[in-house]
């Protein structure tokens, strides 16, 4: 009843191929048909096969799981040694995750999260119309939750929202705050205070718990936290319809304004230092921002990323010609890609990777050289796999399976 995983190890069989940086391996033989596969952002690679038309079955690196009726795509954690997920089986919810598989009986699925620090798995599962949640101490009974559910960095405080009638509140910890007609819940800070924008009455403000820690705007519209919680940030319109940044740090008393600007949007924090990233129009002219450090966007920028460790700010967009943006240096590109196309940066590597619909490449910035590996039916977006300092995807050919790799210099 208890056993889920059995563990069935591929013989990894490397394809060669005419780049020396690249090497792609077959994982999986393809013996059943595919539903769905992916990876994480570390290391993890997971599929979900169909042998028959009621019944499935979930891979992860290699290990294969029994058959049940119904299975969640597979949550990793932070550092990628963990993972969770919900089953179904013959109308009965199990949790099956790395370490451990059991049943919740007369259960519907919920949620599955991990600490962003300390990696402890929480999920949620429902019993009527009661949604619970399980953490690593206790179990709490949440009332009137809409939306997600957060924990702190090391998952022993909880938030959500609660509708309370035709207004809301936040539950932190099992105490209610004020009620507001709107709110956009953004994280716990490294303080353990749960920050969230509400608007009430006459405009929006940002608050950690219960205290107010901005003026009053006409809107707030999007927000971002970095995984310590030392660094959180608001896209807010002024009432005189222009929009900025404001950019709070543990290490600042006051949050860090940006100047105003036609339109914000696309923010990004690094991991761990007090910076963002933001792209910005004034007067028909497009930046991509660091701080406050303006960088020409072209025509169509995408959105600007930090690198996993934050070493490396970079962009692609186009003009006349595509180009990529590399901590503000400009590499003109000798070929087209759309400046949204999910990219992967190697901290220190001057290259980047990129897939398209047969095969992951890696440009070198410097000198324009392309490499790819093998070409598949089908590819996802690619990953930098710090752990084994490569570029990686999954591709396909039908029932096939084949992670891609290119392994560039780090200088």
């Amino acid at each position: 009843m208890y056993r889920y995983i059995i563990i069935f190890i591929f013989f990894i069989i490397p394809i060669a191929n005419s780049q020396e940086i690249c090497r792609d391996y077959r994982i999986y033989d393809g013996d059943e048909p595919l539903n769905n596969f992916g990876m994480d952002t570390t290391f993890n690679w997971w599929a979900i096969t169909q042998p028959t038309t009621d019944k499935y079955r979930l891979i992860i690196n290699g290990a294969e799981s029994d058959l049940f009726n119904n299975i969640k795509k597979p949550v990793f954690s932070h550092d990628g040694y963990d993972w969770a997920t919900f089953v179904i089986d013959q109308g009965t919810t199990a949790l099956l995750s790395s370490d451990t598989s059991f049943y919740i009986y007369s259960a519907d699925p919920g949620e599955i999260l991990f600490s962003s620090i300390s990696d402890e798995l929480v999920y949620t599962y429902f019993k009527g119309s009661i949604e619970y949640a399980v953490m690593p101490q206790k179990t709490i009974e949440m009332i009137n939750k809409i939306g997600n559910l957060y924990v702190n960095q090391n998952a022993n405080i909880y938030a959500y929202v609660a509708r309370q009638g035709s207004s809301y509140s936040l539950n932190i910890n099992g105490i209610n705050t004020t009620t507001y007609e709107k709110i956009i819940p953004v994280g716990f800070d490294i303080e353990n205070r749960f920050i969230y924008a509400a608007f009430l009455g006459n405009g929006w403000q940002i608050y950690a718990n219960n205290k107010t820690i901005s003026d009053i705007y006409p809107d707030i519209y999007e927000t971002a936290i970095n995984r310590e919680g030392t660094c959180y940030a608001f896209a807010v319109r002024s009432f005189t319809t222009r929009q900025q940044i404001l950019l709070y740090s543990h290490e600042y008393f006051e949050p860090i304004i940006s100047e105003q600007y036609e339109s914000v949007s696309n923010i990004v924090l690094h991991p761990t230092l007090a910076l963002i990233g933001y792209s910005a129009s004034y007067q028909n002219t497009r930046y991509v921002n660091m701080n406050s450090a303006e960088y020409f966007g072209g025509i169509r920028p995408g959105a600007p990323r930090f690198t996993f460790d934050g070493e490396d700010f970079y962009f692609l967009s186009c003009d006349m010609d595509c180009f990529f943006n590399l901590n503000g240096r400009r590499y003109d590109l000798k070929v087209y890609i759309e400046p949204e196309s999910p990219v992967a940066v190697a901290p220190r590597s001057r290259t980047f990777a990129y897939t398209t619909s047969s095969s992951m490449m890696v440009y070198f910035l410097e000198t324009g050289a392309l490499h790819s590996g093998m070409m598949v039916d089908f590819t996802i977006a690619p990953r930098y796999n710090h752990f084994d300092k490569r570029y990686e995807t999954i591709g396909a050919i039908g029932n096939r399976l084949y992670l891609l790799t290119c392994a560039p210099p780090i200088r």
